[in-house]
């Protein structure tokens, strides 16, 4: 192999690795910038009254703890704080009724353990939808705490602008394993910096604002009744639309979510379950499989330009092209620190890259999970 034929192959790998490269760092900064911008906003003077709707299931001791977070917290307005119990056996509706006394905005209803053709959280949705006092809802969950006395502020504010009807917030997934805490927030992140453009792909279950209406004109759960979990996703999905919805990434609208009252694996599980029932869903997918394979092209295309590099004895170029692959990587490190800033990735960050790494076989080994699990975990048994 000639001298210039190895120089022109080192050149195109180097460019190309650099390319795929930018367009990560591109993606990666484009939520912190927008993360720092919301700093800069400030928050309408006239805001809705609103109700917050929690489904809890034997969670007593994460009610006790979480409650007085959303309870308590400085809205200017009249609000509310509803807890459906799902047929709970343990002593959640002695708590509910004790704090009842504490706190005269603190309501609850509860789910009967008989109730038949729906699963429990969709029914509970319905009972808590129906009987809050106002059309702007917030759905969270007791294993969250917010982490601003302003929370609610925030996460109403958008409601003000005109047309605006689902609001989508950030979680912020506490957890000792940084591995885990960065798949969490890698999903996370990509939809809702999708949502910023488009119509929304899925909303999380523990920071979504939605107005009544949406739920009335949907005819609730006809569609899905059956599914235990997904419920908000759905709703969010199924009637977002790039002009109704808003994404507030203030960082006081985050709550906080304990990592041992979560199971990742099971989350992916019953998401796969829960995709399968989005509309117009190519588009994400697309672009996330792209940004899940990137790091993996980009290191192939490294070693394939290396291997021609040395094979072809052009040292210069080997030399050339390490010194590219060293400055992306600075690059490309830049980027996840600033994204871990704002996630507050716990660990070392300097190992962030490589877990992203570890986002394709991941998501490789739920879908042989779901794909070897009998379908009838995701359903309700009807008796």
């Amino acid at each position: 192999m000639d001298a210039g034929m190895v120089m022109w192959l080192a050149v195109a790998g180097a460019l190309f690795m650099l390319l795929l490269l930018a367009c990560a760092c591109w993606h990666l900064d484009a939520f912190s910038r927008k993360s720092q911008a919301s700093r800069q906003e400030s928050l309408p003077e006239h805001l809705p009254p609103v109700t917050v709707v929690m489904l809890a299931h034997n969670q007593a001791s994460s009610l006790q703890s979480s409650l007085p977070g959303f309870l308590c917290q400085d809205y200017p307005v009249r609000f509310e704080v509803m807890v459906v119990d799902l047929s709970s056996t343990d002593d959640t509706f002695g708590l509910l009724e004790d704090m009842e006394t504490l706190y005269p905005h603190l309501h609850h209803t509860f789910v009967p353990s008989t109730a038949r053709d729906v699963s429990l959280e969709r029914l509970g949705l319905m009972l808590g939808i129906k009987a809050a006092s106002f059309d702007h809802i917030v759905f969270t969950s007791p294993e969250c705490t917010p982490v601003s006395p302003h929370w609610l502020r925030w996460m109403t504010a958008p409601f003000v602008r005109s047309g605006v009807q689902i609001v989508l917030g950030p979680t912020r997934y506490d957890c000792p394993s940084g591995l885990k805490s960065f798949f969490m927030n890698w999903q996370q992140t990509l939809w809702l910096l999708w949502a910023t453009r488009h119509r929304p792909y899925c909303s999380g279950f523990a920071n979504v604002g939605y107005h009544r209406s949406l739920f009335q004109q949907q005819q609730s759960f006809s569609s899905h009744a059956y599914l235990l979990a997904g419920a908000i996703d759905i709703m969010v999905n199924h009637s977002g639309r790039s002009g109704n919805t808003a994404v507030c990434l203030h960082p006081d609208a985050n709550v906080s979510m304990a990592a041992s009252r979560f199971s990742w694996p099971d989350y992916r599980l019953f998401y796969m379950e829960t995709r399968r029932h989005f509309v117009h869903t190519f588009a994400y997918r697309l672009r996330y499989a792209f940004l899940s394979l990137l790091p993996w092209a980009a290191l192939l295309c490294m070693a394939v330009a290396a291997t021609v590099c040395v094979l072809g004895h052009g040292m210069l170029q080997a030399s050339l092209l390490l010194a590219i692959s060293l400055l992306g990587l600075v690059i490309l490190y830049v980027c996840f620190f600033r994204l871990s800033r704002v996630w507050h990735f716990p660990g070392y960050r300097i190992f962030l890259p490589l877990e992203w790494l570890m986002v394709w076989p991941s998501d490789l080994k739920s879908f042989f999970r779901y794909c070897s699990t009998n379908r009838q975990i995701f359903r309700k048994k009807f008796i």
